[in-house]
């Protein structure tokens, strides 16, 4: 999933499209304590 900046990511698990929808179907299908997230930024390199 793609987000602008962390601050996007964590506006996002505040939403209630994330919190109605998602989360409870994460729950479901995953194990919320051993989740991991990464988080990465882009650099764009031209050569």
């Amino acid at each position: 999933i793609w987000y602008d900046n962390i601050d996007g990511f964590l506006e996002y698990l505040q939403s209630s499209n994330y919190n109605d929808v998602i989360r409870p179907d994460e729950e479901r299908f995953t194990d919320p304590r051993r989740v991991q997230f990464m988080f990465s930024e882009e650099t764009p390199i031209i050569g």
